[in-house]
Formats: structure tokens, C-alpha cells, sequence
């Protein structure tokens, strides 16, 4: 889509929904970006909720997946009555796509700020039941779990759709520091899912069950 045509319409969109802001987000353009907010403000009556693609992303949720903070605050200034917390066509929050993304420093700021200023929910869930302390737990990362226990105030047992809780998802892709923190934080060893599995059965490695084990033990 060419957006620096003058008599293009800016708001037109692609086989995929995407209109001009969507691509200047996904190109991370500040320039463009800049440029084009003023119109879509006036068009959207400042309300970025209904810049929809074909899946239900706003540009917020493709900032979040690429990680921009400074781009991100931008357009919540200038979208005054936007929801942060509006999720994709399969409920993915902008919250979600950060941490799944690792990306620290934004997740850090949503959980402050966001939560603060533009009423974040740390832990909203998708249509599968997921939320952002699963998602930190499956992709591995200590320092996420901390902050969304901690500043987000997740419920650390907390279950999806399927009853699996953080520790679950954590033992599932074997990643025995951030079940350790689950731990240490008070997941729950002895918590079974819908169909009736353990933290233990989830996980298909006896070593690193063991080391979850023994660590487990010396907090009691």
C-alpha cells in the first residue's frame, strides 16, 4: 500500500485488512506513523479500537509483537479511548503478545504504566483459556514471572482452558528455573488438570522432573 501519495486514501485496507497505520507499525516508521495519526484520530473519533485487520489487530497489538514501547505510549496518548486490552480474533491481549515476544522492558511498563493509567488486566485471558503468566512460563523466562506475580498480581495457580496452571506449562517444555520460581512464588505441586494430569506427568524428562523435585522438597 503506498501512503505517501497525497490522494491515496489512507484508510483503505489490503486483502488482509490492514489499512496504512497497520503497515507503518509493522515497518516500526515513526515518521509515518506521526504523520498519519492526526487523520486516523478525526476518521476513528479518537477510538484505535475499531482499526480492526481480518484477525482483529489493532496497530497496538503489532507494536507490542514487535516490541516498541516508545511507538506503542505514542498511540495510546493519541487514542485516548483505546482498550488495552482488546484481544485479536483469538483473544490475544497486547500484554500477551510482549511477553510472548520476551520483550521485558515493554512488559515492565504495561504492568506499571498500563496498568496504572490505561487499566491493563494482567490476567486476561485468551479463547483458550491462556494468560500472560502461561505464556511467560512456556517460553522460559524468570524475570516475566517475577514482574506478573509480583507488579501484575496473576493468580499463580491460576488455570487455562484445559486446568493446566503455570507450573504445567513450565514442567511441559522443561524449563526447571522458571518451575523453580513458580515454586518459590507458591504454585501448587499437587495441582491436576481437566484430564486429570500432574505438574510430573506433563513433563517427559525425568531429569529435569527430579531437579523440579528436589527443589520443591527443600521449601518444605
Amino acid at each position: 500500500m503506498i501512503i505517501a501519495n497525497g490522494n491515496a486514501d489512507l484508510f483503505q485496507e489490503d486483502e488482509d485488512g490492514r489499512t496504512s497505520l497497520h503497515w507503518a507499525c509493522s515497518t516500526q516508521n515513526s515518521q509515518v506513523i506521526k504523520a498519519l495519526t492526526p487523520q486516523f484520530r478525526v476518521h476513528f473519533d479518537e477510538s484505535a479500537s475499531e482499526i480492526l485487520d481480518i484477525s482483529d489487530w489493532l496497530p497496538l497489538h503489532i507494536l507490542a509483537s514487535v516490541g516498541n514501547l516508545v511507538l506503542l505510549e505514542y498511540l495510546l496518548q493519541q487514542f485516548p479511548s483505546s482498550n488495552i486490552n482488546a484481544g485479536t480474533n483469538t483473544g490475544t491481549t497486547v500484554l500477551q503478545l510482549a511477553i510472548s515476544k520476551r520483550c521485558i522492558q515493554l512488559a515492565k511498563w504495561l504492568l506499571t504504566v498500563g496498568k496504572s493509567s490505561y487499566g491493563l488486566r494482567a490476567g486476561a485471558k485468551d479463547k483458550r483459556g491462556l494468560n500472560a503468566l502461561h505464556r511467560a512460563a512456556s517460553v522460559g523466562s524468570v524475570e516475566l514471572v517475577e514482574l506478573l506475580v509480583n507488579e501484575g498480581k496473576v493468580n499463580v495457580n491460576s488455570t487455562d482452558g484445559l486446568g493446566w496452571t503455570s507450573l504445567h506449562h513450565a514442567m511441559s517444555e522443561e524449563h526447571v528455573t522458571v518451575a523453580e520460581k513458580l515454586l518459590d512464588l507458591g504454585a501448587d505441586w499437587e495441582a491436576v488438570t481437566s484430564e486429570g494430569e500432574s505438574v510430573t506427568s506433563v513433563c517427559l524428562n525425568k531429569k529435569v522432573v527430579e531437579e523440579v523435585e528436589k527443589h520443591k522438597n527443600k521449601l518444605n
